[in-house]
């Protein structure tokens, strides 16, 4: 009989991500940039306004000013995988990200109340 690993607490599984601290910021387009984290996080932007697609461990943040980005509009969720989404959870954004709009998929809000 296969014994049946113990669930461990999301935060605690986020906790053994380990992204590169030598991560930056990479350009896909011209105002489409991607971020190696726990999952490939994506920035959209336009002028010092951005919108961050599925923002991993939120490393991110510190290097915002790379890219003359001042505002965070909106973070999009792909989907609620700890590797999407653990800086959410993890307070690692800083305070002033509390009010930017969440962007979740249906099949994933019970997720994020």
């Amino acid at each position: 009989m296969k014994e049946r690993k113990q669930r461990t607490p999301a935060s605690d599984n986020c906790q053994r991500i380990r992204p590169s601290e030598s991560a930056s910021w990479s350009c896909v387009t011209e105002d489409l940039f991607v971020w190696q984290d726990s999952c490939n996080v994506y920035l959209l932007h336009t002028g010092d306004h951005a919108v961050v697609i599925d923002p991993g461990t939120g490393r991110w943040v510190r290097s915002l000013g790379e890219l003359g980005v001042c505002h965070v509009d909106a973070i999009v969720l792909t989907h609620t995988d700890r590797d999407q989404c653990c800086c959410l959870y993890r307070d690692s954004l800083p305070s002033e990200f509390a009010s930017i709009q969440l962007v979740v998929p249906a099949t994933s809000r019970s997720c994020t109340n």
